[in-house]
């Protein structure tokens, strides 16, 4: 059976409380019985010796001899001489122990006074004769036929009777034995009430101390067991668990410990499952990225190869298809090329911002002196650039990446829209950030492959490319310059009016 630590502190407390109790009664009670005796026994004394003197004092005073006949001669005499002399109660017996005579005259029953009389001491001895009646338990008297004193206490009620007895040595010799009866009963019940009052405090104090160490116990074990139950939600992927212990104490600061302990955890476990997000969809863009760059790269691959076999077989000599061939090889290989720039340029947006110099860039001029280079490019195709441009649109970014972005999404609009086509560029400033639109009037995107426009290699109608090399890499990196400048990037399209590209990127990353 599994013991929480509150019922640990209970039942061992109770241990040493019952244990303490008895050992600490016993020793209270042997002291205070102890005490008596002593009292008792110092009294007794004094009446062993005043007893003695008297007794000479008669015989002396009577012309006797001091010897057991004399005694046994008079002994009511002598017991009431005694018991004028001592003010007290006085029982003779012989030196054998047999009563003689009693200054009360109730046969030295010791308890007579508590409610026995003559008779029913007669009536509980019956064929004994009274005078050698003895009393059951008179091991005081027993004592003295060996010449020792000693007394007995008896008790009767709420009384409690001495009974002193000693021998009476004459010439080392035992002439009789003379008993004394005192009533100690206040001596005695005051001891046990003392003795009463002690227990009644060392249970208070125990019971003070126990309360204590049960509310000591609550406070401790109270804050451990809301830990537990936390640490075990917490084990369930439960972080919204709170200990709120008020405690100015070490209970307290481990409360707060605890509190940031878990934050801290929740923090590392969410970079964590952040990381390993990343690493998933990184990896699964690896793999994307290799299967198409090996799917590109085969099919000129192919075409070079298969050329090249024919040129060098043997006996081929036709000057027409041996130039036409070389024309397709090189423009292949010109494709290849333009492929790895590509690679090279998606590689190099996917590599962190942070690593290449940031500045204050004016991108109305940055965007001025793009759409100047591809006016170039833009009568090869016999299209158009229009520009609005707002002045003076400032923002913090990299000047290369913000470049490239640029000639992509205007080299994309050319490139996918037909010829004779028209290209508007729009860039303004929208509250914290800027606005940048490309427009074209071409063919427009059907809705359904819209969602797949950003996908590297990508590339929605090829039968409307004016540049049959185009590799479907530009708007991938577009759309990775963007996110490193934390932008956004959205494309709206419909077929047959045209294609509008909005990118909105913070003046201050």
């Amino acid at each position: 059976m599994k013991l929480s630590i509150i019922n640990k502190f209970v039942f061992g407390f109770l241990i040493i409380f019952c244990i303490g109790y008895v050992i600490m009664t016993c020793l209270i009670n042997n002291m205070i019985v102890e005490n008596n005796r002593v009292i008792v026994r110092s009294s007794l004394k004094t009446y062993q010796r005043d007893l003695s003197l008297y007794l000479k004092e008669y015989f002396n005073i009577n012309e006797l001899e001091m010897n057991e006949t004399n005694i046994q001669a008079d002994p009511a005499k002598i017991a009431s001489e005694l018991a004028l002399r001592a003010n007290n109660r006085i029982i003779l017996y012989s030196a054998d122990g047999e009563f003689l005579s009693d200054s009360a005259n109730v046969e030295g029953r010791i308890i007579y006074f508590e409610g026995y009389d003559k008779a029913n001491v007669k009536s509980k001895n019956k064929g004994m004769d009274s005078i050698n009646f003895r009393q059951e338990g008179d091991s005081d008297i027993n004592l003295a036929i060996n010449n020792k004193s000693s007394f007995i206490i008896v008790p009767y009620g709420d009384k409690y009777i001495v009974a002193f007895s000693c021998p009476i040595i004459v010439n080392n010799e035992r002439i009789g034995i003379f008993r004394i009866t005192k009533d100690y009963s206040e001596i005695i019940k005051s001891s046990m009430d003392l003795l009463g009052l002690i227990n009644k405090s060392i249970i208070f104090v125990f019971g003070a101390i126990f309360t204590f160490i049960i509310l000591l116990s609550r406070k401790l074990t109270v804050p451990i067991v809301k830990l537990s139950k936390a640490s075990k939600e917490i084990a369930m992927g439960n972080f919204d668990t709170e200990i709120n212990i008020i405690s100015n104490d070490e209970i307290g600061n481990l409360s707060k410990d605890f509190n940031i302990m878990k934050d801290k955890l929740e923090q590392q476990i969410n970079v964590i499952k952040t990381d390993r997000d990343r690493l998933q969809k990184l990896e699964g863009f690896r793999k994307a990225f290799f299967d198409n760059v090996t799917h590109e790269m085969k099919t000129p691959l192919t075409i070079i190869s298969g050329y090249t076999q024919i040129i060098f077989n043997k006996g081929f000599d036709d000057k027409v298809f041996i130039k036409k061939s070389i024309y397709k090889i090189k423009s292949e290989c010109d494709r290849l090329h333009n492929m790895v720039l590509n690679l090279l340029e998606v590689s190099k947006a996917e590599s962190d911002i942070s690593s290449h110099a940031l500045e204050i860039i004016d991108l109305s001029d940055l965007l001025e002196n793009a759409c100047d280079d591809m006016r170039i490019k833009a009568d090869k195709y016999k299209s158009i650039i229009t520009k609005e441009i707002q002045d003076d649109v400032n923002i913090y970014g990299n000047k290369a990446a913000l470049r490239s972005l640029i000639i992509n999404l205007i080299d994309n609009a050319l490139k996918h829209s037909g010829i004779q086509i028209s290209v508007k560029i729009t860039l303004f400033e929208d509250s914290e950030h800027c606005v940048l639109k490309v427009e074209d009037n071409g063919k427009g995107i059907a809705q359904e492959k819209l969602c797949k426009i950003f996908d590297r290699f990508y590339k929605a109608d090829t039968f409307l490319l004016v540049d049959k090399e185009s590799s479907g890499l530009g708007l991938s990196i577009v759309k990775q310059i963007v996110n490193k400048h934390k932008g956004e990037i959205k494309i709206n399209s419909e077929q047959g009016l045209g294609t509008e590209v909005v990118v909105r990127i913070p003046l201050n990353i």
